[in-house]
């Protein structure tokens, strides 16, 4: 018996373990905690989108929960970087592999991971026409919480690999959605 103990240890540390790091434990972001935030990313000239009334919305509606969020892209030919230092050596799937590669740790890092990439072979039903865009690829990102959410795009590191992401959009559309709710 003792033996069979010893040899679940590790399962069950293992286990302990990604409990920890998958599911969030603080509870819903604070009043204080998104004013900090806005504020700071508003004396910093943060991105635009960050600091938007939509995202600040959305955060103001935390429940404490992880969520999903949607990412459709359109991605350019060649990347278009802000100084136009990069533009001929990165292809927009080059620079968005760059963001990609850079951003992949900070998630891990948060208790958030990838779910999906897909790239679009072609489109079989539009009914929107042309103001449907023409997304290459869907990214969707499970978040452990919007706390993580904001340590991730507060970091020095997401800062500095952002640049490669909207080098590599020539269009986006961002569409969050929570997760299923527990049952009972």
């Amino acid at each position: 018996m003792k033996k069979r103990a010893f040899m679940m240890a590790p399962i069950v540390v293992t286990l302990l373990a990604f409990f920890v790091w998958h599911t969030p434990l603080r509870g819903p972001l604070t009043q204080n905690e998104i004013d900090v935030f806005m504020h700071n990313q508003t004396e910093s000239g943060g991105s635009s989108w960050a600091v938007s009334e939509t995202f600040e919305a959305f955060l103001r509606s935390d429940d404490g929960r992880p969520f999903v969020m949607i990412n459709l892209m359109e991605i350019r030919d060649v990347a278009v970087y802000p100084d136009g230092s990069e533009t001929d050596r990165y292809s927009g799937a080059q620079a968005d592999a760059a963001y990609g590669q850079s951003v992949l740790p900070l998630l891990l890092a948060r208790g958030s991971y990838p779910i999906a990439n897909a790239t679009r072979s072609f489109t079989i039903l539009n009914s929107l026409g042309s103001e449907a865009g023409a997304f290459d690829v869907a990214a969707i990102v499970r978040y452990r919480s919007r706390r993580d959410l904001l340590s991730m795009i507060s970091s020095e590191a997401f800062l500095e690999a952002e640049v490669h992401k909207w080098a590599s959009l020539e269009n986006s559309l961002l569409r969050l959605r929570v997760t299923a709710r527990r049952l009972a």
